[in-house]
């Protein structure tokens, strides 16, 4: 029972770090990780305990707390950089500051959705009940998606001048059958779907 419990739990944790990674990744909601144990916090720029401590106590939790906004309109300024803000706050501690400027220069995408919050992604989806597994899912399945170009068979079918529907439903529907996360009664709705969008096209 405790055996199987501890698998259950490291199992859990694994997916959780995996889940973590990828939202370090999206561009929509990128500067809602935390900055402790951020995968891009390395070598030089790896927080250390007493560094994660500080800034526990000063309440800076997020990347989306360390962005610049104009003091008038709070919008975001261009290139994205460290809040003068958080540098005073962090004057004492000129290189746990530098690490955080790298940190914000290497994770920075263009586009920031989100207000300077405490909130991260995952206290965000506990808060609201979301189910964490549905959309670790759905990010994995877009994440698999996008890595495929061309299904290998299409150039074969176009060789043997077999009747084809469009490049990007056989694409599609390529990616769909080989997907591990999906059921084959989901498969087949997504297949019957690309098959009705291509007698409507």
């Amino acid at each position: 029972m405790i055996k199987n419990m501890n698998l259950i739990l490291s199992q859990a944790f694994h997916s959780m770090r995996t889940y973590v990674e990828k939202l370090e990744n999206q561009t929509n909601c990128w500067e809602l990780n935390a900055i402790y144990g951020h995968n891009k916090a390395q070598w030089i720029n790896e927080l250390t305990f007493a560094e994660a401590k500080i800034l526990f106590e000063k309440n800076i939790i997020t990347l989306s707390q360390l962005i610049h906004r104009d003091e008038i309109t709070n919008a975001v300024t261009q290139p994205i950089s460290i809040s003068m803000r958080i540098e005073n706050a962090l004057n004492n501690f000129p290189l746990l500051c530098f690490k955080l400027k790298n940190l914000l220069k290497l994770t920075a995408q263009k586009k920031v959705v989100t207000q300077g919050t405490t909130d991260t992604n995952i206290a965000i989806l506990i808060k609201k009940n979301g189910n964490i597994s549905r959309q670790f899912q759905k990010i994995s399945k877009a994440e698999w998606i996008q890595s495929i170009k061309i299904a290998p068979a299409y150039n074969t079918r176009i060789r043997d001048g077999v009747d084809l529907v469009s490049k990007d439903i056989f694409i599609q529907a390529f990616q769909v059958v080989n997907h591990k996360y999906l059921t084959t009664e989901n498969k087949r709705k997504f297949l019957s779907s690309f098959k009705q969008d291509s007698m409507d096209k």
